[in-house]
């Protein structure tokens, strides 16, 4: 499995969206399309990482700098570590580009969720109830906090 940065591999936007709006319900959002989607990836706000497993997108995961890093991760298939190698991903990047949190908004009853980022020392601090098409939805805020490195 390989992971790359999205804005460095444009060939694979078609890809990367049809998948993503696969999860537009999970990720409580509208479907997206190609232009527009294009355009936002040139902000600095955000960075997009793909798990790649034979030049085929496997997972996905979104790190929202603009959000207090907030991330979100979706997988192709699950239960075959794609989301503990992209989670794991991110927390390294976290930890050299020295950020002091990352956290995620996970549905309440996304047992598999909870659950990767437990492992890595995810610790629930809030319960949050999110609107998605009029419909609200308990989910639970899941932070890991990480001691900055001083600078000699």
């Amino acid at each position: 499995m390989q992971i790359i940065n999205l804005k460095n591999n444009i060939s694979y936007l078609s890809e990367y969206i049809n998948l993503r709006n696969r999860y537009s319900r999970h990720l409580l959002s509208d479907k997206i399309t190609y232009e527009p989607t294009k355009e936002w990836l040139n902000f600095k706000d955000v960075s997009i990482f793909l798990a790649l497993q034979e030049k085929e997108i496997i997972g996905v995961s979104i790190l929202y700098h603009h959000r207090n890093n907030e991330i979100a991760i979706f997988t192709k298939y699950q239960g075959k570590g794609i989301g503990t190698k992209l989670l794991d991903y991110i927390i390294k990047r976290a930890k050299s580009k020295n950020y002091n949190l990352l956290w995620a908004w996970i549905e309440q009853n996304n047992i598999l969720s909870h659950s990767l980022f437990k492992k890595f020392g995810f610790i629930r601090t809030k319960n949050s109830i999110k609107k998605y098409n009029g419909i609200e939805i308990n989910g639970q805020v899941l932070e890991k906090r990480f001691r900055r490195r001083h600078e000699n």
